[in-house]
């Protein structure tokens, strides 16, 4: 809709709109290839783990005794961090 309201404008040089239309399109369409490739970020080969996301959503719960420690540190006080889970 937007690359044939693009054309409906008339300017002096039609081979500059015709450039400035294909660009148009073109950012549109690798805009749209972006989101049809990141879409889905857990599945595919450039996929993501949700591990860091179950870690967030079982210290919110309260499941682990304390926060796990930032990557790259090791705890404070290693007998206050469970290695896994406490699940009831």
């Amino acid at each position: 809709m937007t690359i044939f309201f693009a054309g409906l404008f008339s300017v002096g040089n039609a081979r500059l709109q015709m450039i400035v239309t294909a660009l148009t399109a073109l950012v549109i369409g690798l805009n749209l290839y972006l989101v049809c490739l990141f879409g889905y970020p857990f599945a595919g080969e450039l996929a993501v783990s949700s591990h860091p996301f179950d870690v967030d959503i079982d210290v919110f719960q309260g499941v682990y005794d304390a926060s796990p420690a930032p990557a790259g540190e090791s705890p404070s006080n290693p007998e206050t961090v469970s290695p896994e889970p406490v699940r009831p």
